[in-house]
């Protein structure tokens, strides 16, 4: 086989395993006139969600980890001041609003008193042999 066919036929099974060319036959990308027009309600979808996972307070120092970044009042993120921590959330600002994040309490498990106890196992049994 001539080299150069050899290189075509290298050439014709790599190019379309390139990332580049898939990006404009993409069945999943979003078409460019597809984009949501602008608006007070589309900005507010567009927000990453901010989830508040840690409070700590230490003497008179306040820090909430939000989004797991730690911050104390007056810092911003994601367009929002923190205005506020107390024991149970964080008081944010954002546009002009006031927004509460709660932290969630932990979960509690109540057993029941038979699932408590220790299970008893049944004694195997072979079929087709008279059990003892």
């Amino acid at each position: 086989m001539p080299r150069w066919l050899a290189r075509l036929v290298l050439l014709a099974l790599v190019l379309p395993c390139m990332p580049a060319a898939h990006a404009e036959t993409d069945p999943m990308r979003m078409p460019a006139a597809a984009a949501p027009a602008s608006s007070a309600s589309s900005a507010a979808m567009q927000r990453a969600p901010l989830v508040l996972t840690l409070i700590r307070l230490r003497g008179t120092q306040r820090t909430a980890w939000i989004n797991d970044r730690p911050l104390i009042v007056g810092d911003r993120m994601e367009g929002a001041t923190v205005t506020a921590i107390d024991l149970a959330g964080v008081t944010l600002q954002r546009d002009g609003q006031r927004e509460y994040l709660a932290i969630t309490p932990p979960v509690k498990i109540k057993r029941a008193a038979a699932a408590a106890s220790k299970p008893t196992r049944a004694r195997p049994t072979i079929t087709g042999e008279p059990a003892p």
